[in-house]
């Protein structure tokens, strides 16, 4: 079939042909362009996620650290107030409260705590025992024991609850925070002395066994 077409109407349509050609170029090319921005976008995004997830990792232990520090002054603020009234039971009854529920025979001689505020419980329990705080009755210690300096013996201890320290308020009346592993081997070695599971609010005295040569003379 013959074309028609004059030279003028060839170029005219070859000229369009070009110009849709470009357009389509042009646009592939702006679309190209649109997506490496976003890229460019997305991996400037990525890059400050990662520098600030470096910065957090970072400074995250020390913000625990630092928390957990509050946490156990707080925890020795509430032992030097049970300090003082475990003193003032002392003077009105001229002895420390009995170990079964001391905290209920104490709890007349704390001063005002705020609503809400459990002087018996440690900031980091959330559990339903009714104190935080484990009493160590000198009634319950050897007599060796009972002689030794206040301030080698404990009164109340909070060992569960911080991650690294064990708070303990000693007879003498001052707090310290102990590392958790050195109270525990105290608690074994020195005290010998464990918790009671029929009365969780208190520790008991372990008897140390008999030295070996006695043992093999026994019958």
């Amino acid at each position: 079939m013959l074309d028609r077409r004059s030279d003028r109407e060839i170029q005219y349509e070859l000229e369009q042909a070009r110009a849709t050609r470009l357009g389509q170029i042009a646009t592939a090319s702006r679309e190209i362009l649109e997506g490496l921005r976003t890229y460019a976008r997305l991996v400037e995004l990525l890059v400050v996620i990662s520098i600030i997830s470096t910065v957090a990792a970072f400074l995250w232990p020390r913000f625990l650290q630092a928390r957990d520090a509050a946490y156990v002054t707080t925890c020795l603020e509430k032992l030097n107030e049970l300090g003082l009234a475990m003193e003032m039971y002392r003077i009105d009854y001229d002895a420390y409260p009995p170990p079964e529920k001391w905290h209920v025979a104490l709890d007349k001689h704390m001063g005002v705590v705020g609503e809400g505020v459990n002087p018996f419980k440690c900031r980091l329990d959330r559990s339903p025992e009714p104190t935080s705080y484990f009493y160590v009755p000198r009634s319950v210690l050897p007599p060796r024991q009972r002689e030794w300096s206040l301030t080698e013996i404990p009164m109340l201890v909070d060992e569960l609850y911080h991650p690294t320290k064990t708070t303990v308020l000693w007879y003498d009346g001052h707090q310290t925070a102990v590392d958790k592993l050195d109270w525990l081997k105290m608690r074994r070695e020195k005290y010998q002395i464990k918790r009671d599971p029929e009365h969780p609010e208190w520790f008991f005295f372990v008897p140390s066994p008999a030295p070996m040569s006695e043992r093999q003379t026994q019958p």
